[in-house]
């Protein structure tokens, strides 16, 4: 399925159970104490806060965001990027946990003749705060999950805001278990990378209004006046479970970046070295380096050539010795030879060369070595006698 039909399924869906539908605004937050549009429900703070009245019971919308704490995290997962668009369904003070509960397991589970995306209840996971009994009784006797697979932790674990002072809640987090090969079984609380029991949806019940702090250390200050629902399904994850993909990068909406940075590069994504260049005369293959499945190039770190600095230091005193003299110009002007000044003949700071510098035998400064004699020229210098050579 498409990542344009997952989305159009998605509005379609909760638009027939009466949300209004809103568009996507500005990646730069509407909200003035966010910088960016971090999660679909950025627009509707004022509404979940009860600081303005909401036009509407209930809405959804796919909200285009981006999280730069995310930044670490791309490439090192299958799931995470910088930019994405979050489903989301809304309300404000309308239905609450069993709602959202319910619209998120029919349209996960129905058959896609039915408008849904038919997905396989029995691979479906659920996290919940530990003092959540609504949820729990909900999903364990009205819904029929076996209660292996609703796991329940501290609210620590399993709450969201948007970090900063404002609404808060518990959480329940369902997951999508893609099988063995990705990861250890036992559930979301035992994968804790979360590449096997992906989270594919959030049901966000704000109830609460959060005080200061770091990540998940922050003080409850209270409650809100009404509840609210909040819920985030990223829409470039539910596509690569849907299109078979390893991860959200090869996606038919994402991938023609990687094919236009193989055009650009010469390169093969997931190749390495094999899509047509070579680095170093070799293959990186050869090298034993493998190229990891979502950084296809990060194993051809190219070192900038080492820039040969002169390192400045004080010049070693020299014994006092005669001036290396050119012969004798008109008028009997003598000239003093430049190597001798390159020595050190002057007292300073020299750059660290390695070696005496002095002339070849055709009269150009060198480094390195001993001063060689000219012909005709007798050479005072400490560590050799004068004369012909």
């Amino acid at each position: 399925m498409r990542t344009s039909e997952i989305r159009t399924r998605w509005l379609d869906y909760f638009a027939a159970n009466g949300h209004e539908i809103r568009p996507s605004v500005s990646l730069v937050s509407p909200e003035p104490s966010i910088l960016f549009t971090v999660a679909g429900m950025v627009p509707f703070i004022p509404y979940i806060l009860g600081t303005q009245q909401p036009p509407w019971p209930r809405a959804a919308s796919v909200q285009k965001c981006i999280r730069t704490n995310d930044i670490d995290n791309v490439g090192r997962t299958t799931r995470h990027g910088t930019f994405f668009q979050m489903s989301g369904n809304f309300s404000f003070g309308d239905y609450f946990k069993e709602g959202a509960i319910d619209y998120a397991w029919e349209l996960l589970t129905s058959g896609v003749d039915r408008g849904g995306y038919g997905l396989d209840g029995e691979r479906l996971w659920m996290t919940i705060w530990e003092e959540d009994e609504v949820s729990w009784n909900h999903l364990t006797r009205t819904i029929g999950v076996p209660e292996r697979r609703v796991q329940k932790l501290p609210f620590a674990e399993i709450s969201w805001s948007t970090g900063q002072p404002g609404p808060a809640g518990s959480c329940c987090e369902i997951h999508y278990d893609r099988g063995p090969d990705y990861g250890p079984d036992g559930g979301p609380a035992v994968d804790t990378r979360g590449d096997r029991f992906l989270e594919i949806w959030n049901l966000v019940f704000d109830e609460f209004i959060r005080g200061e702090g770091r990540g998940h250390d922050f003080e409850l200050v209270g409650k809100l006046e009404r509840t609210a629902i909040d819920t985030g399904a990223g829409l470039e994850r539910l596509a690569f479970i849907m299109q078979d993909k390893p991860n959200m990068y090869e996606i038919d909406e994402v991938y023609p970046v990687i094919a236009a940075a193989e055009t650009m590069s010469g390169r093969s994504y997931g190749r390495g070295a094999a899509g047509g260049r070579r680095l170093g005369g070799r293959r990186a293959y050869a090298r034993g380096r493998r190229p990891h499945p979502l950084r296809p190039h990060a194993h051809l770190r190219r070192r900038a050539p080492r820039q040969r600095r002169a390192r400045l230091r004080p010049a070693p005193p020299h014994p006092p010795r005669r001036a290396l003299h050119a012969p004798a110009g008109r008028g009997g002007r003598r000239h003093a030879d430049p190597a001798d000044r390159l020595q050190g003949r002057h007292e300073g700071l020299l750059p660290r060369t390695g070696g005496a510098v002095a002339r070849d035998q055709r009269g150009r400064l060198r480094r390195g070595g001993r001063l060689p004699a000219h012909p005709g020229r007798r050479h005072h210098h400490p560590g050799h006698r004068g004369g012909r050579r």
